[in-house]
């Protein structure tokens, strides 16, 4: 069976959300871009 992963970018084409069925993790980035911040479900 396959599971559903669900993403959301921002306008800039960064990923923001990864949705999946064990929960969200997020992503925060500083203003060039570089990943400062993931958040686990």
């Amino acid at each position: 069976t396959a599971e559903k992963i669900d993403f959301a970018y921002d306008l800039l084409g960064r990923l923001v959300k990864e949705t999946t069925p064990q929960g969200a993790l997020a992503y925060e980035y500083d203003p060039l871009s570089n990943l400062t911040t993931l958040t686990l479900p």
